[in-house]
């Protein structure tokens, strides 16, 4: 499993979705860092690295049980 790989799906995730409207909801972060830092925390969820993680290796249908937020 390579891990710059995971990444560069999810920054195709990530640019796919600020395309169709995406805008990061910026209420909810805590940390007192810059904007862009905020966003590269949001874009880099551990639910959104998931769902990059099993578009490469999952060779089958992926089905979402839980209605999960996913920031």
């Amino acid at each position: 499993m390579e891990r710059g790989q995971i990444y560069a799906e999810l920054e195709k995730l990530n640019c796919k979705m600020i395309e169709e409207g995406y805008i990061p909801d910026m209420s909810s972060v805590l940390h007192d860092v810059e904007e862009s830092e905020n966003i590269k925390m949001l874009n880099h969820h551990i639910e959104k690295l998931a769902i990059a993680f099993g578009l490469i290796f999952v060779l089958f249908l992926l089905r979402f049980i839980k209605n999960l937020r996913v920031w």
